[in-house]
C-alpha cells in the first residue's frame, strides 16, 4: 500500500473514531451504545473526503527508517561542525597572537623612525617610513585574517546549532510516528467502547507530537536562516582578506 493510500485510510479511520467518540459523549443521556453511536455518524462521515483536506496531516507520514536516516545525517553534520569549531577557535587564537607580535614590531619601527627624525637622518627616515607603511599593511592583513577566523567560528557554531535542531526535529517526528503506528494497531482490533477510549487517548498524543514536531521544524528553519547569514558574512570576510593580501604583496 502506498504512503498516500495509507495516509487516506488512517485519516478516514481516525475521523470515524473521533466522531464516534464524540457521539457517544453527546448521547450519554440516551444510554446509546458505542456501535449504535458509530452507525449514527457513519452516513455523515461517508460524505467527507478526508484525502481532500490537506490540513489533516500537517506533518507528512514518513517511514521510520527515512526519519532515522535523516537524524543520523544531522548527527554527522553536528560532529563535523564541532570539529570545524575547534579548528577555527585554535586558528583564531593564533591569529590574535600574530597581531600582537606584529604590533610589537610596528612599535619598534616607529621608535627607530622617531630617532631618525630627531637625528635628521633623511635616508634612514625614508627607509623606516617604508617599513612602517609595510608593517601597518601587514598588521591590517593579520587583523582581517583574525576577523575571518572569528567568522569561521560563528559559522561553525551555526552549523552545530542547525544540526542539533534538525536532530531534535527528527526525535519529535519519531515519537509521532510511533504513536501513529500504535493507532494503526488499535484500528485493526474489534470495535468496543474500550477501544474507542484508547483511540481517543492515542489521537490526543498524536496531536501533541504533531505540534511539537512542527515547533521543532520552525526552530530548525530559524537555525538554517542563521547559518545562511553567517555564510554571507564569511564570504565577505574572505574577500576582504583577498583584497588586503593583494595590497601587501603590491607594497613589497
Amino acid at each position: 500500500m502506498s504512503i498516500a493510500r495509507e495516509t487516506r485510510r488512517t485519516l478516514s479511520l481516525s475521523l470515524f473514531v473521533l466522531a464516534a467518540v464524540a457521539a457517544v459523549a453527546a448521547g450519554g443521556a440516551r444510554a446509546q451504545d458505542p456501535i449504535s453511536a458509530m452507525s449514527a455518524v457513519q452516513p455523515q462521515l461517508q460524505t467527507f473526503d478526508a484525502a481532500a483536506d490537506s490540513l489533516l496531516a500537517l506533518v507528512a507520514i514518513r517511514d521510520v527508517g527515512e526519519i532515522q536516516a535523516e537524524m543520523n545525517a544531522a548527527e554527522s553534520r553536528r560532529a563535523e561542525g564541532e570539529m570545524r569549531l575547534q579548528r577555527a577557535m585554535a586558528m583564531k587564537a593564533r591569529s590574535e597572537t600574530r597581531i600582537r607580535l606584529k604590533q610589537s614590531e610596528l612599535d619598534a619601527v616607529k621608535s627607530r623612525l622617531d630617532l631618525a627624525k630627531k637625528e635628521k637622518d633623511e635616508v634612514r627616515k625614508l627607509d623606516l617610513e617604508g617599513q612602517k607603511k609595510q608593517a601597518e599593511l601587514e598588521k591590517q592583513l593579520l587583523e582581517r585574517r583574525a576577523d575571518l577566523r572569528a567568522r569561521e567560528v560563528d559559522h561553525a557554531k551555526a552549523m552545530v546549532e542547525l544540526a542539533t535542531a534538525s536532530a531534535r526535529a527528527c526525535e519529535e517526528e519519531l515519537k509521532l510516528a510511533a504513536k501513529r503506528g500504535e493507532r494503526d494497531v488499535l484500528l485493526q482490533q474489534p470495535l468496543s467502547a474500550s477501544l474507542m477510549t484508547q483511540l481517543q487517548a492515542v489521537e490526543l498524543e498524536i496531536r501533541k507530537f504533531e505540534g511539537q514536531t512542527l515547533d521543532a521544524r520552525i526552530r530548525e528553519a530559524d537555525r538554517l536562516k542563521d547559518l545562511s547569514a553567517k555564510e554571507v558574512d564569511l564570504a565577505k570576510s574572505r574577500r576582504k582578506v583577498f583584497d588586503t593580501q593583494l595590497k601587501v604583496a603590491g607594497g613589497r
